[in-house]
């Protein structure tokens, strides 16, 4: 038989695999926070639950999660300032320890003028589990509340411990994968402005001399017109400086567009896809709809990134009869395809594997965005990038400055 605290100790176990693994998989903290609260308020009758995060100034805490707690307390407790006698939360961040009050109505550690609201919204106990790092840092506090005066017994201690327990784990989780964005953030920044500077020196300073040495060629080709090897072997290696010529500005433009910079993303991403067909016999579809010519540099920037990679895989390794490419904004996003009728391949044979797949992803991370690939082997690829439009403001991802 099943008992009671067994149950729990499965639904804990559970809750803390499922805050794992939506971390990992990109979901929001209040979202992550909110799921948590959901499975704690479902192991108690009539339990409340809330996540408060500590602001980055380690006086305040603001409303991290709680989707049971009353909507018309929100302004009350955002934000709320911690302290010796600042509630169950503001007490138990301020103390670095648990803090039980079980009775708002009489405990001097609950403010005066929150009691009445605090009664008439359904909170009459209040316990608050204060969220440590190994440090010693407060990130927060999981809380408890009911409806009726209350005193914990020891399960109850147990289920705040490991409900809070949980909060931290997930919070920690979301900090070091923002920390880890930012170091990626700054390694490509760091890319591309190594690749603006190669893209200059290969067109202004390597292709101006290799065009001087084929106009000298040129010029000894003229003066041999009496035919001959000789004059055969100038023609021939002029022929090659412009084929190098030709193939450094490729070069240049793949290492950094100007035309992105200059003209925006529909009409860099046109000329990119004629380039690439040209190059690799395939002909390639371009449309596009709605598009401003002008997006913020960084989402310009990841989406230009994106369509080069995805084209140079679909060029090589489909063996697609066509591509096909739609730039579009629709339904509050920007929305990238690239689709073909090739070999296709096992998305999860490769997930993790592909260094072109896992740059594709970290970019649309970087720009809040998502990266959505549908293949089979047989069936062909379907590669779809989005970015929304309200994400937040962000660091350019743009070279700036000369380099």
């Amino acid at each position: 038989m099943t008992t009671p605290a067994l149950e729990r100790a499965k639904a804990l176990a559970a809750a803390q695999n499922r805050t794992i693994g939506m971390i990992a998989n990109g979901a929001r903290l209040p979202e992550v926070l909110d799921e948590l609260c959901r499975v704690i308020d479902a192991l108690t009758p009539g339990l409340v639950s809330t996540v408060l995060l500590m602001d980055p100034d380690g006086t305040r805490l603001w409303s991290g999660a709680g989707p049971r707690f009353p909507p018309a307390l929100q302004p009350a407790i955002n934000p709320w300032m911690i302290g010796p006698n600042r509630g169950a939360c503001g007490t138990a961040a301020f103390l670095k320890e648990r803090v039980i009050i079980a009775d708002v109505t009489s405990d001097p550690r609950w403010p005066d003028e929150y009691r009445t609201l605090a009664v008439s919204h359904g909170l009459c106990a209040s316990w608050s589990q204060p969220l440590i790092t190994n440090a010693g840092t407060v990130l927060g506090t999981f809380a408890m509340y009911y409806a009726e005066p209350r005193v914990p017994d020891p399960s109850d201690l147990d289920l705040i411990e490991a409900a809070g327990q949980i909060a931290l784990i997930a919070i920690q989780m979301e900090r070091s994968q923002a920390a880890l964005s930012m170091v990626s953030r700054r390694l490509i920044d760091a890319q591309e402005k190594e690749r603006a500077r190669l893209a200059r020196e290969l067109h202004d300073d390597i292709n101006q001399r290799l065009t001087l040495i084929a106009l000298s060629l040129n010029r000894l080709k003229s003066e041999s017109a009496g035919g001959g090897r000789l004059h055969e072997e100038i023609a021939a290696a002029s022929a090659q400086v412009v084929d190098l010529v030709q193939d450094i500005q490729a070069l240049s433009h793949r290492l950094h567009s100007s035309k992105l910079d200059l003209l925006g993303l529909p009409r860099a991403a046109a000329d990119l896809c004629a380039e690439l067909a040209d190059v690799h016999r395939v002909p390639i579809e371009f449309e596009t709809e709605n598009m401003a010519e002008r997006l913020p540099p960084d989402v310009a920037l990841s989406l230009f990134r994106v369509l080069q990679e995805a084209l140079r895989n679909a060029a090589t390794h489909s063996r697609s009869p066509r591509i096909r490419v739609s730039l579009r904004s629709a339904a509050r996003r920007i929305e990238l395809t690239v689709a073909d009728a090739g070999a296709g391949f096992d998305t999860h044979a490769v997930k993790g594997r592909g260094l072109g797949l896992t740059s594709m992803t970290e970019r649309m991370k970087l720009v809040d965005g998502e990266l959505l690939i549908d293949s089979r082997p047989g069936e062909g690829t379907r590669l779809v990038a989005q970015v929304p439009f309200d994400r937040p403001a962000r660091g350019s991802l743009t070279p700036s400055g000369p380099v």
